[in-house]
């Protein structure tokens, strides 16, 4: 069965000379675990200066050119042909017409095509324009996945059609063992993450060291005792996580950042402003959820000084995560969607 992910701006993951996003970094992951099973055949459609292809592990990279929208679909249908997979699978998108005319494409070449959301749609979907190219990839494509019940939630006020429900997927490595030096925040610089909290909570802990992980532009001037490190590859993140003593998030929206799954995976404590995904930093005490940068501060100072708590919530967090979000047990899920779609095809788990 030949399987295509659908990551335009995926080349950064691989090349590490793009900026990406946590979505690139699933696709990626995922594409190599899954080509791990000998039954698929794998392939990674990314965006370049030029078109080519190459292997990279286990998995064909497929790169075209960015397009405007109208040459863009000539590149895609073309892309599409020569491919030639069973199923293309599009995790969220970086362009409304993308929802649009890739689905019409698959159609047009007789292929399925999966659609899977990874953030929170009311967040993104809101001009009258959204909204109609959205309903149109949901009423397009052959089958629709959620990666949390918060985002099937918001999906169902787009479409009435079945959504699957597969978990976010993380590789749960061996355990770095490492002095927990400073507060972690990781992010692009965009306005919704703001970062202008987290650099506010740095000045009410001054003789505390905090790093931030930053994707994209270089931040404005940070206190003495803030450090940035600019878009560091992803295969390197562990060792910061690792070392951290708490992760802070400060961003406004959230579907089910990686940051949470990277630290829990580490057994490094959340404190999140007001974002909790599914309810999981309540439900598993796997972090603290404070509501306001107030309670924020009280709550990365309770941290700081009760080393009890701080290491039930990081147990907590490592317990949740290796039970549902290990990549080698949420692929199986992927399989059971992927044979489902093409007929006379049977789900059978491969460990």
């Amino acid at each position: 069965m030949r399987i295509c992910y659908i990551s335009r701006l995926g080349i950064g993951t691989i090349t590490e000379n793009r900026i990406y996003g946590g979505g690139e970094i699933l696709n990626l992951n995922e594409a190599k675990e899954l080509a791990k099973d000998k039954r698929f055949d794998v392939h990674l459609l990314v965006e370049g200066d030029k078109r080519g292809v190459f292997k990279h592990k286990n998995i064909t990279v497929w790169v075209i050119p960015r397009n405007r929208a109208h040459k863009d679909f000539f590149e895609v249908y073309r892309a599409f042909k020569k491919i030639n997979a069973d199923i293309y699978y599009r995790r969220s998108s970086t362009s409304r017409a993308q929802w649009v005319y890739e689905p019409i494409i698959c159609k047009l070449l007789g292929k399925k095509y999966i659609y899977n959301e990874v953030g929170d749609p009311k967040w993104f979907v809101k001009s009258i324009i959204s909204q109609i190219t959205y309903r149109t990839c949901l009423a397009l494509a052959d089958a629709i996945v959620a990666q949390s019940q918060l985002i099937e939630d918001s999906m169902k006020a787009f479409t009435r059609r079945k959504i699957r429900q597969v978990s976010h997927t993380t590789i749960v490595n061996r355990l770095m063992k490492s002095p927990r030096k400073h507060i972690l925040w990781v992010g692009r610089t965009e306005a919704s993450k703001r970062m202008d909290l987290f650099i506010e909570l740095a000045k009410r802990f001054p003789k505390e060291n905090f790093l931030m992980l930053i994707r994209g532009e270089q931040a404005n001037e940070l206190p003495s005792n803030v450090k940035a490190v600019y878009n560091v590859p992803y295969t390197e993140v562990d060792k910061y996580y690792a070392s951290a003593k708490m992760t802070v998030q400060t961003t406004d929206t959230e579907g089910f950042g990686t940051v949470y799954l990277e630290s829990w995976k580490n057994k490094t404590p959340v404190v999140s402003l007001t974002v909790d995904p599914d309810g999981i930093i309540t439900k598993y005490n796997a972090g603290l959820l404070s509501g306001n940068f107030e309670q924020m501060v009280k709550d990365v100072k309770m941290l700081l000084s009760d080393r009890k708590k701080w290491k039930e919530i990081s147990e907590n967090g490592y317990k949740y995560v290796v039970e549902n979000h290990d990549i080698r047990k949420v692929i199986e899920q992927y399989k059971k969607v992927f044979f489902t779609m093409l007929p006379g095809q049977s789900y059978i788990s491969s460990t």
